[in-house]
């Protein structure tokens, strides 16, 4: 008896898991979400499994970046890795592409595409990129400067969390007032746009970061 009960005691023990000293905003958004999950994957860490969406949304960022890198628009149907010719078409990321084309967004220039950003939050470095910032007056939103937009090609439920992260981080980039800058997802396929207000401000931030490392 003696010996089960140490078994058990030895299988409750909690090991705790130091957060590494820069995470990506994707991990962030993971730790926030499944704290326990997320240190698991840290004390053993695992492949993410293949996945055709996240393919499909990936080709989409590259699509939009040759799109608005040639002086004429990259054609919808033009969504094939140039050195892959031989690969299939997916029909749903022709979807997407045209749905982008003929959209609020296809034809109005970004500030900002895929912007690197390094931002130092709760002790922790954060690194991502910004799919897009927009400074013309016909996109932004009254009484903004700039609005921050993350594409959302997927059915997954979007993470204000996110979006947090990227207007603290252009605002700061770009020597903005953080109330200056708004923040939304778009959604693709039906060429939505949610802006998300109240987001949390860089102290916001802070707190959130060090409570997710002494968690």
């Amino acid at each position: 008896v003696r010996l089960l009960d140490e078994a058990r005691r030895q299988h409750r023990r909690v090991v705790a898991v130091p957060l590494p000293g820069t995470l990506t905003a994707t991990q962030v958004l993971r730790a926030h979400r499944d704290p326990d999950g997320f240190a698991a994957h840290l004390a053993r860490p695992m492949p993410a499994a293949p996945s055709r969406a996240a393919r499909s949304g990936t080709r989409f960022h590259e699509w939009v970046l040759r799109h608005f890198g040639t002086p004429t628009l990259v054609d919808p149907d033009d969504v094939l890795d140039r050195r892959d010719d031989d690969a299939d078409v997916d029909p749903e990321l022709v979807e997407l592409c045209r749905a982008f084309a003929a959209g609020r967004f296809g034809e109005t220039v970004p500030a900002a595409l895929e912007l690197p950003f390094s931002l130092l939050v709760g002790g922790q470095v954060v690194r991502g990129r910004i799919d897009a910032a927009y400074t013309a007056p016909a996109v932004v939103p009254t009484g903004h400067r700039a609005l921050v937009v993350d594409w959302k090609t997927g059915w997954s439920r979007p993470d204000p969390l996110q979006l947090a992260l990227y207007r603290v981080a252009y605002a700061e980039l770009q020597g903005l007032p953080l109330d200056q800058v708004a923040a939304a997802f778009y959604h693709v396929r039906h060429d939505r746009l949610d802006l998300v207000p109240g987001l949390p401000d860089r102290d916001g931030l802070d707190a959130l970061i060090e409570q997710l490392g002494s968690g």
